[in-house]
């Protein structure tokens, strides 16, 4: 059995709460006696939970964690013409939302709700005689309310820019409907909280629950992951991309500094050099306090988390806890598909761009641990997939200890990650490039990283060693760190706000839609006319088809996506005799589950040509080609793309402000009495 430290959603309905009736829609602590419920740590415990409960439901489980996060460079969903107005997720993923659509409702009203409660538990522990007299539980309690409300308020930031700022709890009589407060405000007072209170935490070794709760390790390294979004870019209400260094009087004004000690020497971060300073202090503190031995064997770290198994000083800090039946949706709406079986279906919403596919080292572990370029029919029975549909390979149900049963979706138990200590290695090998350019410091932080993805390549010290010390200046090293972060994070949903903070999401995605256009063109043997032209040769630098044979209901590739392959090499490779055949739908459906290809049967499935689509005119018997889905709709609300046809994509620089956030909901601005609107922001409102 799963042995977890928080039944959340069982001990979250003991806990009494009321309601207000305002735009934040939160819990009141009147209902409870304060002073009672934080007189002893047991009690004081119970309150904490009603904070992490929040992380239990809907808005957080699949929203807010990965489904709001889909479309950068590398996580994907395709979205049609006919889906761009959707009032849905769909909406959001085109950059096109609709502010009256539910579920951004319920994940603002959510993430206010998390902080209301951590705030209440703030005001009872501090307000404590055994907080006071320095009760060590009490304090480690207190370090986990800020910590989980620093995180709370990162992902509302991150989702909606300038938010409201509450670091009181609410009482009868307060107005709660407040304006907007700016991000870096919000950043800097958060991160102020955390280093006051980190050093009164608790490792994730020394405490009961281990890595499933706010410890000491993530709260060092949250310090340097808010200091890197304070240094950072973000949208302003005027539409621009900004640090706040370029809008804001920085040098005096106190709610954007932080005051910390660094060897006996008080240090104040204004600047956003000075916020870099304060993330690569933070993270060699942990890294000099600490002792992780990350896992050689990169996939077992999640198949850990699919087994339910906690591992502290190794690689992940922090991962929200999800109880089996009770809550998380990891291996159902991302990770590896299955699509039926004795163990229950998953369906990933989140795809891999074949850009991003093709961007991994072959020679690199993470790449086979990272991409899935099968999913499963049924949990017997695998599926290969066409570019831009390889899935998450990181989860996977069918990796869970106890068989969920075939009529199972949600709810799968599995955790999410939140942080890793190789995070910490490049946030910090960042943080020092910017500073100082790419030092030893930047480049052993660097090499720890790729040290373990090609810990067993036979070229290791030249993707290792050798690639990091040819990084000669600032700017290649920087391009470096962005390249890691998406090879080592793939599918864990980090890649939106990297690209957000660095000013870099215009360019990453052009850069990606133009790769995707080249591929489908150059497979598809189209012109520059958008003619099909036989008479041109496909290019070799990437498969334009891959083959493939079945054995006991696994696919077996002949070639990878990597690898050009013709057909005439396909079939001689696997003594084929017959034109290689396309599986439909139906014929993986009438399969049995441990189907052997015959001897000489070979199938196929298209790879860069599907990067392309096609139609037939019925009458002309003229076969047509066009870019897909994710060059034309998937990002429409940034290219602004009118008809299958059109490349506005082509005329833009990727130095455009990317329309990234949410607007607040409709329901939300119609409470707040006037005082909050969705002006300005880049917004595609409706």
């Amino acid at each position: 059995m799963k042995n977890k430290f928080l039944y959340i959603l069982a001990l979250a309905s003991t806990i009494t709460f009321t309601s207000c009736d305002d735009f934040l829609d939160v819990d009141s602590p009147s209902a409870f006696d304060a002073e009672y419920n934080f007189s002893n740590t047991s009690d004081a415990y119970k309150m904490l939970l009603g904070a992490y409960a929040c992380f239990a439901e809907d808005y957080y489980t699949s929203r807010m964690s990965n489904v709001f996060l889909q479309n950068n460079d590398i996580e994907i969903a395709s979205v049609s013409s006919s889906q761009i107005n959707n009032n849905d997720r769909r909406g959001i993923w085109c950059y096109n939302p609709d502010a009256s659509f539910g579920d951004i409702y319920k994940a603002w009203n959510g993430a206010y709700l998390a902080i209301d409660r951590c705030n209440q538990c703030i005001e009872g522990i501090e307000a404590s005689s055994l907080y006071k007299s320095g009760d060590k539980e009490m304090t480690q309690l207190l370090g986990e309310a800020y910590a989980l409300r620093a995180y709370w308020y990162h992902i509302l930031c991150c989702f909606w820019g300038d938010v409201p700022l509450a670091e009181t709890a609410s009482k009868s009589g307060i107005d709660l409907n407040t304006p907007r407060v700016d991000k870096n405000i919000i950043y800097s007072r958060n991160i102020q909280k955390l280093v006051d209170t980190e050093a009164g935490m608790k490792w994730a070794s020394d405490i009961n629950g281990g890595i499933e709760r706010m410890n000491r390790d993530f709260a060092l390294g949250l310090i340097s992951r808010l200091s890197l979004f304070r240094a950072g870019y973000g949208m302003t209400k005027e539409g621009t991309m900004k640090r706040a260094d370029d809008y804001l009087d920085v040098q005096n004004n106190d709610s954007l500094a932080v005051t910390y000690t660094v060897n006996g020497e008080t240090k104040t971060a204004r600047t956003s050099s000075d916020y870099y300073e304060l993330a690569k202090v933070y993270a060699q503190k942990l890294i000099a306090n600490r002792k992780y031995k990350m896992n050689t064997d990169f996939h077992q770290i999640f198949k850990n988390e699919c087994q339910w198994v906690k591992t502290v000083n190794e690689d992940v800090m922090y991962e929200v806890a999800f109880v089996k039946n009770s809550g998380g949706d990891v291996a159902w709406c991302i990770g590896l598909s299955v699509v039926g079986g004795s163990y229950g279906s998953g369906t990933s919403y989140t795809q891999l761009s074949a850009p991003y596919v093709l961007s991994f080292d072959q020679d690199d572990q993470r790449y086979g641990a990272t991409v899935a370029n099968y999913i499963y029919h049924t949990d017997k029975k695998q599926k290969p997939v066409k570019a831009n549909a390889s899935v998450p390979a990181k989860w996977c149900r069918l990796w869970l200890p106890e068989n969920p049963g075939a009529s199972s979706s949600k709810s799968t138990g599995i955790n999410w990650p939140i942080m890793r200590y190789s995070d910490v290695l490049l946030m910090l090998a960042e943080a020092e490039n910017e500073l100082n350019g790419p030092t030893d410091l930047a480049k052993d932080a660097l090499k720890q990283v790729r040290e373990r993805a090609f810990i067993n390549s036979s070229k290791k010290t030249e993707k290792v060693d050798n690639y990091v010390n040819a990084l000669a200046d600032k700017t290649s090293f920087f391009e470096a760190i962005v390249n890691e972060r998406a090879w080592e994070f793939g599918g864990e949903m980090m890649r939106k706000w990297d690209l957000v903070r660095w000013n870099k999401f215009g360019e990453k995605v052009l850069q990606m839609i133009a790769m995707q256009d080249k591929m489908g063109r150059e497979s598809n043997l189209i012109n520059s006319t958008g003619a099909e032209d036989k008479s041109l040769s496909p290019s070799n630098e990437y498969a334009d088809v891959v083959y493939y044979t079945m054995k006991n209901g696994e696919v077996v590739f002949v070639n990878d996506p990597h690898v050009y392959m013709s057909e005439e090499e396909a079939m001689a490779k696997v003594g084929a005799t017959a034109t290689p055949a396309t599986l439909s739908d139906d014929d993986f459906t009438a399969m049995e589950d441990n189907y052997t290809s015959p001897a000489g049967v070979l199938y196929k499935i298209d790879f860069a040509k599907a990067c392309w689509a096609s139609s037939t005119d019925k009458v002309t018997n003229l076969k047509s080609y066009y870019p897909g889905d994710l060059i034309q709709w998937s990002f429409y609300g940034y290219t602004k793309e009118t008809s299958s046809t059109s490349d506005n994509w082509k005329s833009m620089t990727g130095k455009e402000p990317f329309p990234y956030l949410l607007p607040i909901s409709t329901t939300t601005t119609g409470a707040s009495k006037g005082v909050l609107d969705n002006n300005g922001w880049l917004l595609n409102n409706k």
